[in-house]
């Protein structure tokens, strides 16, 4: 990944507790937006049975849970003023320091997916799969603005 991409992504990803936090202490809505609560968006085509979404709703709020200290670790690194008013290596280096919380953050997610992929039969698997697929092109291919 490019240092750009990356950099990008750390800005999106910090700019999801500032958005969370002003929601209120429910979260907002982008805090339930890991893997989990997107296969539980597309029940229709996994076709979940009712205990399935209800197992996976439970997978999926012990995930935002668990993120939470996370989060709001992220947010109290964010300037103040946002990013861009830093200098090129201060960017930088609120990426470095961030970097270990991301990748925790992405442990956390393909943990609970593991979880949530226990739940479902091998069928339901495939499509899972096809769709987590799918939605990390996305967010591979996400800009800003777009």
């Amino acid at each position: 990944m490019s240092s750009l991409r990356r950099a990008l992504l750390v800005m999106a990803l910090l700019a999801v507790p500032g958005v969370a936090a002003a929601q209120g202490p429910g979260g907002g809505p982008f805090m339930g937006r890991n893997s989990v609560n997107y296969l539980i968006e597309n029940r229709e085509q996994l076709k979940l049975t009712a205990d399935q979404a209800k197992k996976l709703e439970e997978i999926g709020q012990k995930l935002l849970e668990k993120n939470r200290p996370i989060f709001e670790q992220m947010q109290a690194m964010r300037p103040a003023g946002g990013f861009q008013g830093l200098s090129q290596e201060e960017r930088e280096a609120r990426r470095q320091a961030m970097a270990p919380l991301m990748e925790k953050l992405r442990a956390n997610d393909e943990e609970a997916v593991k979880e949530a992929l226990a739940v479902l039969s091998p069928e339901q698997q495939k499509v899972a799969n096809q769709l987590l697929e799918e939605r990390r092109g996305r967010m591979r291919n996400w800009r800003p603005g777009t």
